[in-house]
């Protein structure tokens, strides 16, 4: 898995326009058994990506919060994406159907900061609406790109 997704992330960050939309579908339970990539550098390269992430849960209905679950999910929070149970054959449909939803539902909202200094650190941004009921999908940070 992590191997995949350093490859998605790699692959989108190369053939992206940068005012295009990336996402990456992960539909998985979360364990990795065969990349030769660690967690670290996986969650690297997600974030470098720009691209939101979106998990499908796979999982077995039995699991809850295992490793694998807590990963994929720290990873599709920390790109402003989110998690969608489908440990059920039942919900995975639905799944797909909330994911269609959003992905046509979406703002992008872009801002450059004061003191913008282009030297490849890592920033963090926090998004709160005004207006209570509002539900807020937004990365927690991005990397400032060297010229």
């Amino acid at each position: 898995m992590h191997d995949a997704l350093i490859r998605a992330s790699s692959d989108l960050f190369k053939s992206s326009s940068f005012d295009s939309r990336k996402i990456i579908i992960i539909l998985s339970d979360g364990t990795d058994t065969a990349s030769h990539s660690n967690a670290k550098d996986c969650m690297a390269a997600a974030v470098s990506s720009d691209a939101t992430i979106l998990v499908v849960d796979a999982s077995v209905p039995s699991e809850r919060n295992s490793p694998g679950q807590v990963y994929l999910r720290k990873v599709a929070e920390s790109s402003g994406g989110f998690v969608l149970p489908a440990r059920e054959e039942s919900e995975v449909k639905g799944a797909f159907r909330k994911i269609d939803v959003v992905l046509r539902n979406q703002y992008a909202l872009t801002y450059k900061p004061a003191l913008f200094a282009r030297n490849g650190a890592y920033r963090t941004i926090q998004l709160t609406p005004r207006k209570q009921g509002f539900l807020v999908h937004a990365r927690k940070g991005y990397y400032a790109a060297p010229d």
